[in-house]
This record gives structure tokens, C-alpha cells and sequence, in this order.
């Protein structure tokens, strides 16, 4: 379990990947996906975000980073005392040596656990070009 702060913005340590043909992501210790030697080109993205308990009318956020940079965000309004998910996704050219980063945030008002059933914190990525 991976408690998120509130109002921080939170690399998270996600518990699952559904494609990853490389096998070039670290989900143990760095959790970022860097783009193997050789292996360039159109990758499409995307990434989950879900955090247990949230109160209503607070604000999520899940971005994807290339290098530290957003490249993709998406936020949502959340329901009372349910778990809440984020998700979003897009197309990105990378180069070999590029680092792909998930992040996290909300502002509950206190530190929430990001929910790690079922892969609902996740990546997926694919080279599709």
C-alpha cells in the first residue's frame, strides 16, 4: 500500500502493467518504464490511478511524464467514500533512453492510500509504430 500525501504531487508505485512487450518496466524499486536501445518510435500510453476512500468534491489527478514533463493529464471530481479512479492516455514519440513516469495527486485533506487490488493502479504502454 502507497500512502499519497495530500496536495503532493506523488510518483506512484504502481502494482501492475497490462502491456510492456519489452519488459522494460522497473515495477519494483524506480517504477518508471525507460524505452530499451533500439526500440524508438510511437508508443501509445496510458495509465490508472485509484485511491480508497476519498471524501466528495475533492480533486484526483494522474499525470504521465516523459523526463519529468507532463505530457498527459486527466483530473476528477470524486464520489463520497468510494474508492475513485483516474485514467488517462495518449500517443507519445519516444527515443531510446526516455524515461515514462506516473504521478499522482490529491487534495482529501489528509494522506490516502492509493488502492493496489486488481491492478488498479497500473500502466500500459505499446510501441505501435
Amino acid at each position: 500500500v502507497q500512502a499519497i500525501a495530500h496536495d503532493t504531487v506523488t510518483k506512484l508505485q504502481l502494482n501492475g502493467e497490462l502491456h510492456d512487450p519489452n519488459g522494460a518496466f522497473d515495477n519494483s524499486s524506480g517504477y518508471d518504464y525507460t524505452v530499451p536501445a533500439g526500440q524508438g518510435g510511437c508508443y501509445f500510453v496510458s495509465a490508472q490511478f485509484t485511491v480508497a476512500a476519498m471524501a466528495a468534491n475533492k480533486t484526483m489527478i494522474l499525470g504521465i511524464q516523459k523526463g519529468g514533463t507532463n505530457m498527459f493529464y486527466a483530473y476528477t471530481v470524486t464520489a463520497a467514500s468510494e474508492d475513485n479512479t483516474v485514467c488517462a492516455s495518449g500517443t507519445l514519440v519516444l527515443a531510446a533512453a526516455d524515461v515514462i513516469t506516473v504521478v499522482g495527486y490529491h487534495n482529501h485533506g489528509s494522506s490516502r492510500n492509493a488502492s493496489h487490488s486488481n491492478n488498479q493502479n497500473h500502466l500500459s504502454i505499446q510501441r505501435v509504430a
